[in-house]
């Protein structure tokens, strides 16, 4: 027995310093802990998830969370709180927090991250802010939109299109359930159609209000944007449709033909809801072949179910406008390609003032150090006094007695001063133009209801409404 004790001894030894091991590696072992390698070599480590309306975190070691009552100011971290941008009435979020070096992100590129349920897909784009405290690591952290259904996500983040440098999985709090359906069924207003039912036959599909109808012809979800965060016509409309890839934020696009007896109906918003109650709507548009075209930015439809969809319209006959309610400008020269005609005329109509700044045509540039161009001739104006009831209709005439409308029917304001760029669709071999540019009430205004089955995106270009050319 006494020659057992040293060896005994020895293992006792042994386990109490392994129990002493494992005990400081858990201590030290932060919460979490999934690593993300950067493509800049960076790493950034997954430290906590928290959700709710309000949020703080605060990134302490083991240490100072044991001594923390002890330890004096200068050696306690301060919590971090995000600052997204929030409304006074803000819903519960969810929110991941990672730290990286101890070094400012000055300089390095912004942080893509794309968020992906259980099944994979990608639903949605996690917006990220960071903080840097002097002797702290960085502090990234990422406001997470949650999934509709399942019990986890994960975190993407992307180094370039279509390449992912390294993602995080992390469980959904079971108090951040999604919202149902149900639950949002009753917040219809004029701009958003009800919640669709189970079924919908698939295009074409005909709406009617009054004596205003239109047809569906087309509703196709997936699509790529060709990977820039404004889609370029000339991509959304291809002949062959691209379908939305890994870190692409996908877009339907939508179709419609106005009924002979509708003409002079204007669309001017178009409203998506999906069978879950999320909804999305624009006011983009483009006439082209005799359809008239929508794109919606986001993941609505993505998942098959039908879609209810609301059109709206406005007329205003143009021969209603009183004579003090028009400004004619006669003898505008149409600019050459990259150019603009200076016009400095100003003028206040019904208490708005209106600056005519100038005529530009297409080929320059669409801002101040941008270096795409402009694909039809805009007319750059300041209105002041724009506000609720008003109203700013713009056309032009050419010296061969064609019309141009501006793209939207009628531009409103918050009331101040704003600077607008209006595209006018002159025609390119027009000599000159009379402007005229008219401040009115509201239009009269027509929904228009559909319930339709949506396709997912075609690269059949025999399959594509219109033969649209790339």
């Amino acid at each position: 027995m006494r020659r057992r004790s040293p060896i005994l001894l020895g293992v006792s030894l042994f386990a109490l310093a392994a129990t002493l091991t494992v005990a400081i590696w858990c201590l030290a072992r932060e919460p979490f802990g999934q690593p993300v390698r950067l493509s800049t070599g960076e790493v950034l480590t997954l430290r906590a998830v928290t959700y709710g309306a309000n949020h703080r975190w605060t990134p302490q070691t083991w240490w100072q969370r044991l001594l923390g009552p002890l330890l004096p100011s200068s050696l306690v971290s301060k919590p971090y709180t995000p600052s997204f941008y929030a409304q006074s009435n803000a819903q519960p979020s969810l929110i991941a927090w990672f730290t990286g070096p101890s070094t400012p992100r000055s300089g390095s590129p912004g942080r893509s991250v794309f968020v992906a349920d259980e099944t994979g897909q990608e639903y949605g784009r996690a917006s990220g802010l960071h903080e840097w405290r002097r002797t702290e690591p960085r502090v990234e952290y990422f406001q997470v939109p949650l999934p509709k259904r399942g019990q986890k996500l994960t975190l993407r983040f992307y180094d370039g299109p279509g390449h992912v440098s390294g993602a995080v999985t992390i469980p959904v709090p079971p108090s951040a359930a999604p919202v149902s359906a149900a639950a949002t069924a009753t917040k219809v207003s004029d701009l958003y159609p009800p919640v669709p039912g189970a079924s919908a036959p698939p295009c074409p599909v005909v709406g009617r209000d009054g004596e205003v109808s239109a047809t569906l012809v087309e509703v196709t979800t997936g699509l790529s944007g060709g990977g820039s965060t404004r889609s370029r016509p000339e991509v959304l409309l291809a002949r062959r449709p691209a379908a939305a890839g890994p870190g692409d934020i996908p877009w339907t696009r939508v179709a419609l033909r106005l009924a002979p007896d509708s003409q002079g109906w204007t669309p001017v918003i178009l409203s998506l809801r999906n069978t879950e109650g999320d909804t999305a709507q624009r006011s983009w548009q483009r006439a082209q072949n005799g359809l008239i075209w929508f794109g919606i930015r986001g993941w609505i439809g993505q998942y098959g179910n039908p879609l209810s969809v609301r059109l709206m319209l406005q007329r205003q006959d143009d021969s209603a406008y009183r004579r003090e309610q028009v400004w004619s400008l006669s003898d505008i020269a149409v600019p050459r390609d990259g150019t603009e005609t200076p016009l400095g005329k100003s003028r206040t109509i019904n208490g708005v003032t209106l600056e005519l700044h100038a005529l530009a045509a297409r080929l320059t540039p669409t801002g101040p150090g941008r270096r795409d161009f402009e694909k039809s001739p805009y007319l750059r104006l300041r209105a002041e006094g724009l506000g609720k009831g008003r109203l700013l209709t713009v056309w032009a005439i050419d010296d061969r007695g064609r019309r141009s409308n501006a793209d939207l029917k009628a531009y409103g304001g918050g009331g101040g001063s704003y600077e607008y760029r209006i595209r006018m669709p002159i025609a390119p071999d027009a000599k000159k133009v009379t402007l005229h540019l008219a401040i009115h009430g509201g239009y009269d205004t027509r929904l228009v209801d559909f319930a339709v089955q949506p396709e997912h995106v075609k690269t059949d270009p025999s399959q594509s409404p219109g033969g649209l050319a790339p």
